[in-house]
């Protein structure tokens, strides 16, 4: 029996899970409130008196940001984890911590995939994979091929510079360069990327904030209620926004295609996406994806999938756990 976690900047995932010829099986599972938190042990310790299994073969958390020599500095969280704190406080057996997009990549490593919905057909050929995963954070990871099988390894692509690619986007960048000092992908392709699109648009066209947006948004989940109006077409500074994220988000993936050479396919990840979905499927996305110049008849070739998985990180950190323990 593992414990399998998915720790993100918003919520925190929390599983027992049994794995039954090489597949992860969630028996049970609890969500918590990452923000309020002081650390994952709290979270750990609410989660294990709660829970009915009191022996683990393993202990493993996919975390938002970069896993070096077992710790790991949180991107989108005050924490700093380390497995060998972990195991000391809790006397786990075994305790791993791989990045959190690296956990979805896991998850393509299984025989039994689930929530895999086709965006673009391309060719079907084997080759590595690329992903990409929007949340509070953009993450992104590869998956080698073999020759025979994937194996997944973590990046942290989603922090490199933010490349314009027409004279609004560079608007774009010189708006949120008054704000930060590096602006990285996941300034924009993000829930608060989504935020920032926003206020760009609203700042730099003056475009109208009813009075009642203005209130919602310092009451409730910002990128959340943006996306709604935004897939409504209720406000132009949504709907330009929208636009913007869409159009950037096909150029990285790309990028992501092109640097990771995926012919076997391109995944996207993160309940973000699945909001998407319709305006994934237009031509305007897939123009945006394909125009690479030179390469265009490569990227053509490759498809797009999106994970509808809520537990596709905690089920891929599990498979990586069990890899481990039978080295």
């Amino acid at each position: 029996m593992l414990i399998a976690g998915d720790i993100g900047g918003t919520h925190t995932r929390l599983a027992c899970v049994q794995m039954r010829d090489e597949e992860p099986v969630i028996v049970s599972q609890k969500i918590y409130a990452s923000q309020r938190a002081a650390s994952l042990q709290e979270i750990l310790h609410q989660f294990l008196q709660q829970c009915e299994q009191k022996m683990f073969d393993a202990a493993v958390f996919a975390v938002p940001g970069p896993v070096i020599q077992g710790s790991c500095h949180t991107t989108n969280l005050p924490w700093k984890l380390c497995e060998q704190d972990i195991k000391d406080s809790f006397s786990f057996p075994y305790v791993y911590l791989l990045n959190d997009v690296e956990g979805h990549a896991w998850m393509l490593t299984l025989k039994n995939k689930s929530g895999l919905l086709p965006v673009y057909q391309g060719s079907s050929v084997s080759g590595n994979y690329a992903l990409l995963a929007l949340g509070t954070g953009l993450g992104e990871a590869g998956l080698i091929w073999n020759g025979a099988s994937h194996l997944p390894f973590a990046s942290e692509g989603g922090h490199c510079d933010f490349a314009p690619n027409n004279e609004e986007q560079w608007q774009l960048k010189n708006y949120l360069s008054k704000k930060w000092d590096h602006v990285s992908y996941e300034r924009v392709l993000s829930g608060p990327g989504f935020v920032n699109l926003y206020m760009f648009y609203r700042d730099t066209y003056q475009l109208e904030e009813p009075a009642w947006l203005t209130q919602q948004l310092q009451q409730t989940d910002a990128p959340a209620l943006l996306t709604q109006l935004a897939l409504q077409a209720e406000l132009p500074s949504c709907v330009r926004a929208l636009d913007c994220f869409i159009s950037i988000l096909a150029d990285e993936m790309g990028n992501c295609a092109l640097k990771y050479l995926a012919q076997g396919g391109i995944f996207l990840a993160g309940g973000f996406v699945y909001k998407l979905l319709k305006r994934l499927q237009e031509p305007f996305f897939l123009q945006s994806y394909l125009d690479k110049g030179r390469l265009r008849p490569l990227l053509e070739k490759i498809s797009i999938t999106v994970i509808h998985d809520e537990l596709s990180c905690v089920r891929g950190a599990a498979r990586y756990a069990d890899v481990h323990l039978r080295g």
